[in-house]
């Protein structure tokens, strides 16, 4: 579903990763080496629980990662004293399973193995995965939000869409649905650009029964809408959640970009993020003009994923594929696969590499 990267290009990249991967052992180390008292005994219950159930060392690394990111972003005016460590350790072995979907690891089990009430469990490890989250979002997202709405006319045109659609009684429970089967596994509350991600999923890439997406039976309807608002919401209409392949350099710092799910490339303007050739890609891009012609531009969420990450989301989009494609009775392309699940693909990358500090 996915093409593979040169030869040169992957041998590039085991050396960024062994650079990548020693220089976070190495922080890992300072980090560990200077953790409170209280913070160092969580640490161990943790991972002496992990060995009194066998799990491999790999998840012994995850939770390490978890604990040690998490200490990593709390404030510190309002840092608590984590004196309840076996709390803290359950709460970290809690958040760890709804990453990996652990049965051993729910919230009464942990609560009778560390003597604590499944609630508190609940809560810590919720605000665990949110701050980790919200971290995430800050280093990962290539795309400054306050690019997205070019105006105020283009704001105001895009919550009249969402207000529209809110009260339509013949798209109120499409859109329900689709709510409920994303945000209802949510296990921290959306940060505003991925419920703005979800929204422009809904209403844009997602098809009704009747073969339209919402935004276009909209634009439809409202023919006295002009100027920016108009042009705004065709440019939102247009826009697409993909993969994408780095192919070349184009002129004023533009870079093509190979959708792996259509099969066109289009220019995209990066502003000055580095995206070499034959790197991936994921994420929203929409014309930046209604011009023909001119480059797009990526919005809401765009970030740069290493081959490691490529090879995984492979193994998952197919299985996803073969699902879709089963529900459709064998009628399912890769364009209308991506339109209806491009918002999986980001859920599963931000929840994906635990690891990661």
């Amino acid at each position: 579903m996915f093409n593979g990267r040169s030869r040169v290009q992957k041998k590039g990249n085991r050396l960024g990763d062994c650079r990548r991967n020693g220089g976070k052992q190495v922080k890992e180390a300072n980090q560990e080496a200077q953790l409170t008292p209280p913070q160092g005994r969580v640490l161990k219950l943790i991972l002496s629980w992990l060995r009194e159930h066998d799990f491999s060392e790999d998840k012994y690394q995850q939770a390490k990662a978890i604990w040690l990111r998490y200490l990593k972003q709390v404030d510190p005016n309002t840092r608590p004293t984590f004196a309840n460590t076996r709390l803290w350790a359950a709460a970290v072995l809690y958040a760890l399973g709804l990453q990996g979907g652990y049965r051993t690891m729910t919230g009464p089990r942990l609560a009778a193995a560390f003597g604590v009430s499944p609630i508190s469990i609940h809560n810590r490890g919720t605000e665990i995965l949110r701050t980790l989250a919200s971290a995430e979002q800050q280093e990962d997202n290539l795309v400054r939000m306050h690019r997205f709405f070019p105006s105020e006319e283009a704001a105001k045109a895009f919550h009249d869409l969402i207000a529209f659609t809110q009260r339509s009684e013949e798209w109120m429970n499409y859109v329900a649905a689709v709510f409920e089967e994303f945000i209802l596994w949510e296990k921290a509350a959306l940060s505003f650009d991925l419920l703005l991600e979800l929204l422009i999923s809904t209403t844009c890439d997602r098809v009704l029964p009747e073969g339209k997406s919402i935004i276009t039976i909209y634009l439809a309807r409202k023919q006295d809408l002009g100027g920016d608002e108009r042009g705004f919401l065709e440019q939102m209409e247009a826009s697409r959640f993909s993969l994408f392949q780095v192919t070349a350099w184009e002129k004023e710092g533009a870079v093509r970009f190979k959708d792996l799910f259509r099969g066109d490339e289009v220019p995209v303007a990066m502003n000055g993020i580095i995206a070499p050739s034959g790197s991936f890609m994921m994420g929203r891009i929409m014309p930046g003009s209604p011009e023909e012609g001119k480059p797009w531009r990526p919005v809401v969420f765009m970030t740069a994923l290493e081959a490691p990450t490529v090879a995984a989301l492979e193994a998952e989009a197919k299985k996803w594929f073969w699902q879709y494609s089963v529900a459709h009775k064998g009628w399912a392309t890769q364009e209308d696969f991506i339109r209806e699940n491009g918002y999986r693909f980001l859920r599963w990358y931000l929840e994906h590499d635990t690891a990661r500090v």
